[in-house]
């Protein structure tokens, strides 16, 4: 199956290289890689939404500090009646100008 030409058969190739190599890591490896990998989307989260700047400060969280699996554990998991409760705060905030279409 060809993969075509342009940005995103550059991004899905890195990806299935990305894929390829990280297959094979320890447990411990792959859990240090996405808690970095998360960290960018938590500050982000932190900075730009209220709801979950609240729920991120209840577990501890303060902007800059790395992401512990101890720290995430700590996170509760939102339920659907909390976002349907919730939604303004989930949805106010800034948005990117790359997600807006």
């Amino acid at each position: 199956m060809a993969i075509g030409t342009g940005t995103v058969a550059a991004q899905l190739i890195a990806l299935q290289q990305q894929l390829a190599q990280s297959q094979c890591w320890r447990p411990e490896s792959m859990l240090e890689h996405q808690l970095r990998q998360l960290r960018p989307l938590v500050e982000h989260a932190y900075g730009t939404r209220p709801f979950y700047r609240a729920r991120l400060e209840a577990c501890g969280y303060r902007p800059g500090q790395p992401i512990t699996a101890e720290c995430w554990g700590t996170m509760p998991i939102i339920s659907r009646r909390e976002v349907e409760d919730n939604f303004g705060g989930i949805r106010e905030g800034a948005t990117a100008e790359a997600h807006v279409r």
